[in-house]
């Protein structure tokens, strides 16, 4: 016996209606869409937290480095007396009086006695003796703290510049159009009008995550408006959003060359652990992909693959932190040996155009053609850009070949 149907009595609501008989916003309808290809535009649509509204096409964030500690000499230290003064190569003006200095190629131990003018930085031995010579010209000191003496004055305040790294907003836009006959035709495989959507659908996808990674961040003024561009993952112009800093292994780009075991581990990783969290995901290209997997420290991981947010990624563990490997198919010809490291949950956001009660988030606009003419005109647009705080901070590191043998 067939059951009786539900019946609704006075108004029709959502609670009666299924969920699948209800249009799906536009953003939900991209997200499923073959998320493996897109990575980046996955995470974007999946973390309503790291989605933020810009109420400028030009949006920016201040950042700030603190004051370094790694002091690297000029010239060798002489040697032979309580006192002398150092010269260093970069960051000698950011040491202080009272400060104290590890010498590591010998041990020894200096206190800054004078103030500091430029580079130049007068010790004394600690806590008492004569500086021992030290003939590496490249000395690496480290600040290890201040001494201060009883009763002394306020130390002198020392920062650094803050920067205001900017990116733009890029308007998208993937559009279908299609006569009125072709749309009245009977073609195989169905509806040609609903198959070129499908297909808009995952070039505009396409579009967003190549200018997540690839986008060079610019404006150009025309006659009719600007034109502007936002910056991606390689994107090195000063002052763009783009990842700064990288780790240079022995190889050629766009071949099965790849980092060896010890430098990935010891070099590149650690580099990219340094700052930030202890998590991190790491976009691959196939060759990089290969030749992590062959490692045998990751061989002799238990391999745990899963799925987040619909794409394949491997887990493995590094002494310094999870590091997430997830293959990306837009990594290809001179970029499959590369590897992007990204620390994305707190730094990594999608910005959108909207204000004064205009959206320009991703949105489909349908018969756009011009009235009166035989066809239809739909459109994918969107107003939107990357937002990768730390860019240039040391929180993420591209992993490139090239470096000199």
């Amino acid at each position: 016996m067939a059951s009786s149907p539900v019946m609704v009595r006075g108004m029709r609501t959502t609670d009666y209606v299924s969920s699948s008989l209800i249009k799906r916003e536009v953003f939900e309808a991209i997200y499923d869409y073959k998320p493996y290809q897109t990575p980046v535009a996955q995470f974007y649509m999946a973390n309503k937290r790291n989605k933020l509204a810009s109420g400028n096409p030009k949006f920016e964030l201040q950042e700030d480095v603190l004051v370094p500690h790694l002091i690297t000499l000029a010239v060798a230290i002489t040697g032979g007396g309580t006192t002398e003064t150092l010269t260093a190569t970069d960051y000698g003006a950011f040491l202080k009086q009272n400060d104290l200095l590890l010498n590591t190629d010998n041990g020894e131990v200096y206190r800054v006695t004078s103030a500091v003018t430029a580079d130049a930085i007068g010790v004394t031995r600690w806590p008492s003796g004569n500086i021992t010579a030290d003939t590496n010209a490249a000395a690496v000191l480290i600040n290890i703290g201040t001494a201060f003496g009883e009763g002394t004055a306020a130390a002198q305040a020392i920062s650094t510049q803050g920067t205001f790294p900017y990116n733009y907003t890029q308007i998208l836009k993937k559009a279908v159009e299609m006569s009125g006959t072709q749309m009245a035709t009977e073609n195989y495989g169905g509806s040609d009008w609903v198959r070129q959507r499908v297909k808009a659908t995952e070039e505009f996808k396409l579009d967003i995550e190549r200018m997540s990674v690839f986008g060079i961040r610019g404006q150009v003024a025309t006659a009719g408006g600007y034109i502007r561009a936002s910056s991606g993952f390689l994107d090195s112009t000063s002052g763009a959003m783009g990842i700064t800093d990288y780790s240079q292994y022995v190889g050629t780009a766009g071949t099965s060359d790849f980092a060896t075991e010890a430098f990935f581990f010891g070099t590149y990783c650690k580099g990219l652990f340094a700052k930030g969290s202890n998590r991190k995901k790491l976009y691959c290209g196939a060759d990089a992909v290969i030749g992590i997997g062959q490692y045998s420290a990751v061989k002799q991981q238990t391999k745990v693959s899963e799925r987040e947010y619909g794409y394949d990624i491997q887990r493995i563990l590094t002494p310094f932190g999870q590091l997430d490997i997830v293959w990306h198919p837009l990594l290809e010809s001179l970029y499959s040996n590369w590897a992007i490291g990204v620390d994305q949950e707190d730094y990594l956001k999608y910005r959108f155009l909207s204000a004064n009660g205009v959206n320009r988030d991703m949105q489909y606009q349908q018969n756009i053609h011009t009235p009166g003419t035989d066809e239809r005109k739909d459109q994918y647009l969107a107003e939107i850009g990357m937002h990768l705080a730390g860019g240039s901070q040391g929180v993420h590191r591209l992993l490139k070949p090239g470096a000199a043998a």
